[in-house]
């Protein structure tokens, strides 16, 4: 079946919009990320806060320059060393929320459409984080490790897992690779000798589906923060 994707763009803000983002932060050096749908406002942001002295930094994703997906942080990755804090153009807190388990920055959250100004609300993240903290401690103990790829374009990593099942083997650890198209609780059944999982592929599956999961899952750099 053919997809076709229809991209609707906002290609304008307001100057109060512009003033209220100035004003919200609190840092100097800014690290900018959106959606696609705001990508075409990120030039405008970016002249205003470097007119205002702000050090404004984006980094490239394949979907464009700091543009991010639920599954792809690359253009957060490539700047967050030189962020004192980020600011993100969008709503609610569904692309904030891995960033700040990654790199635990100040994230402003500044709504184009509503032009609302907000700080992000660590209360889930601190939650989610006790729970890493704890499947942390299991994968110390664990020998059995299950690799988890991804074939979809955009989550396929399978450099990053060979490079890490080379890292576990290291330590003393058995790794295996398992190469899903779809990846469910379901089918990781399958597999009852794992004691824990590392996801390679979207890092959502370790955040929102991880009840699900019989097993403890972690994403790739929470264990590579382990080695």
């Amino acid at each position: 079946m053919k997809l076709l994707f229809i991209s609707c763009q906002l290609r304008k803000v307001s100057a109060s919009f512009l003033s209220k983002v100035e004003k919200g932060l609190s840092f100097q050096n800014v690290g900018i990320f959106t959606t696609i749908q705001f990508s075409p406002i990120l030039p405008i942001i970016s002249k205003f806060l470097k007119k205002h002295g702000r050090n404004v930094y984006m980094g490239r994703s394949r979907y464009g320059k700091g543009i991010i997906t639920g599954c792809d942080l690359q253009a957060v990755d490539e700047i967050a060393w030189r962020c004192d804090g980020f600011l993100y153009l969008g709503s609610g807190t569904f692309h904030p929320l891995p960033v700040f388990l990654k790199y635990r920055k100040k994230i402003v959250i500044a709504n184009p459409i509503s032009e609302e100004i907000s700080i992000f609300d660590d209360k889930l993240a601190m939650k989610i984080q006790r729970r890493i903290q704890n499947f942390k401690k299991f994968f110390r103990l664990s020998r059995k490790i299950g690799v988890i790829i991804c074939s979809k374009p955009g989550q396929q990593r399978l450099s990053q897992a060979l490079k890490l099942k080379r890292k576990l083997e290291k330590v003393g650890k058995v790794a295996f690779l398992f190469l899903f198209d779809e990846i469910s609780p379901e089918l990781l059944l399958n597999f009852p000798d794992i004691e824990l999982w590392v996801n390679t592929a979207c890092p959502r599956i370790a955040i929102d589906d991880v009840e699900h999961f019989e097993k403890p899952i972690l994403n790739l750099w929470e264990v590579i923060n382990e080695l």
